[in-house]
């Protein structure tokens, strides 16, 4: 029976080590990617120059680093957890967290909004507090809720400059004709491209 259950124990474990380790890769893919419109909305504004080096080819080393970092997140984790052992296993932290985290950022990585990002910040915080035995699941899913409706909003903003001052502007998918074009110069619409941008219908620029 004990045998029984520390395998069970270690299988769990090697699960929440791994969960934490696909969080890390898509959490960095998706805040380093070669094309991430969170990146672009945000340093569009504060670092214009920096922008085609975002949207362009990623450095050789990209997906080296991130799956070496996730690598080591991954044994780290298991390694607290072993040296830790079952009786003091914190599931929390080390299952439900890591598996909590690692769907939100999937679903950032199909629904970006720059408007989530700090609702993903505070659901990250809630999650610790929860591991941690300081709030109820209730507060956990509450900021899942908000963090799920912001996501999905119609209105996001960016902090790229674009023609017209600060304003709304429609976001248009598609090629654009000539007509389009001169349009998104004047800032009356914003180019969403022709993959179905994973962004808001309608943007606030500046």
């Amino acid at each position: 029976m004990a045998q029984e259950q520390n395998m069970k124990w270690l299988l769990t474990a090697v699960a929440g080590a791994l969960l934490w380790g696909l969080a890390v890769i898509v959490g960095l893919a998706l805040v380093s990617g070669p094309i991430s419109y969170l990146r672009l909305f945000l340093v569009q504004g504060i670092a214009p120059q920096l922008a085609d080096h975002i949207a362009g080819t990623p450095s050789p080393w990209w997906l080296p680093g991130i799956v070496a970092t996730a690598i080591l997140v991954t044994v780290g984790v298991l390694s607290v957890q072993i040296v830790r052992g079952p009786q003091k296993a914190n599931w929390r932290m080390h299952l439900f967290f890591p598996l909590v985290l690692l769907v939100s950022l999937v679903w950032s990585s199909a629904h970006q909004r720059v408007l989530a990002l700090p609702v993903l910040v505070w659901l990250a915080s809630v999650l610790v507090r929860y591991a941690n035995r300081r709030v109820a699941v209730m507060r956990v899913l509450l900021a899942v809720i908000v963090f799920t409706l912001t996501s999905v909003s119609p209105v996001d903003f960016t902090l790229m400059k674009y023609p017209g001052g600060p304003h709304l502007v429609q976001v248009v998918d598609g090629l654009l004709s000539d007509s389009g074009r001169d349009a998104a110069r004047r800032g009356e619409l914003f180019p969403g491209g022709c993959g179905g941008a994973p962004i808001a219908r309608w943007l606030w620029v500046w």
